[in-house]
C-alpha cells in the first residue's frame, strides 16, 4: 500500500495536470501481459471533484464499451485508481466518458494486451531426447527405476572418474606409535643402566 502510495505520488508530482486541464487519464505502461490486471490513474483538480466523478470508457477490439468507475486512491487528493481486471488479448482504448458540457474529455490512453513471450516450458517426458543427451555426454541411459541401480551405476561413475588418492601420514601423527617409540627407549635406557653401560 505505502508502494504504491508513494509510485501515485511520484507520478503526479513528475508529470501532473497541465495548466487548463482538469483531468487527465493515464495509464504507466502500454503493453500488458495476459492475466495481469491492467490499471489506470485518474487526475483531476480538487474544483473538479465537487461533482460526480466521470466514468472511464474501455474501448475492447471489438469496439465494444465498457464503463468502469474510478476508486479513490489512499488520501491523495484528486488521484484515483481505475482498474480494467485481467484482459484477453488485443488493442484496447481508455477515455473519460464526455458528461453533459464536457469539453475536455478526450483524455484517452491506448495500450495493448499481449500474450506472455517468456520462456513456455514444455515438461513431457522425452525418452529420445533425453537418450541423445546423454550419449553425447558419455552418459549411459538406466532403463529401470530401481534406486539401488543407480545408486551401483553412480559409485562406478566415481570409481572411473577419480584417480587414486594417496594419503601420506607421518608415524608420529599417530599416539600409539609414539607411545610404543617412548617405551623402547625407556627399556633400552633401563637395560643399559642394569648392565652399567650409563
Amino acid at each position: 500500500s505505502a508502494l504504491w502510495q508513494s509510485l501515485i505520488r511520484w507520478l503526479v508530482s513528475s508529470a501532473g495536470l497541465a495548466p487548463g486541464q482538469d483531468r487527465l487519464l493515464r495509464i504507466d505502461r502500454v503493453a500488458w501481459t495476459a492475466g495481469e490486471a491492467v490499471s489506470a490513474v485518474l487526475l483531476m483538480r480538487e474544483e473538479a471533484t465537487q461533482g460526480p466523478l466521470p466514468a472511464i470508457e474501455l474501448i475492447r477490439p471489438d469496439n465494444r464499451i465498457q464503463n468502469v468507475t474510478p476508486v479513490a486512491l489512499g488520501d491523495e487528493a484528486g488521484v484515483y485508481n481505475v482498474s480494467f481486471g485481467t484482459l484477453p488479448e488485443g488493442r484496447y482504448r481508455a477515455r473519460i466518458a464526455a458528461g453533459e458540457g464536457d469539453e475536455d474529455a478526450e483524455s484517452a490512453v491506448a495500450f495493448d494486451v499481449r500474450r506472455h513471450y517468456g520462456e513456455q516450458l514444455d515438461v513431457r517426458a522425452r525418452p529420445d531426447l533425453m537418450a541423445r543427451i546423454a550419449r553425447d555426454s558419455g552418459g549411459s541411459v538406466i532403463e529401470s527405476g530401481d534406486p539401488a541401480a543407480v545408486a551401483d551405476r553412480f559409485r562406478s561413475h566415481l570409481a572411473r572418474s577419480r584417480p587414486e588418492r594417496v594419503r601420506r601420514i607421518a608415524a608420529w601423527d599417530r599416539w600409539w606409535v609414539l607411545a610404543g617409540v617412548l617405551a623402547l627407549w625407556a627399556c633400552a635406557w633401563g637395560l643399559r643402566r642394569h648392565t652399567g653401560l650409563v
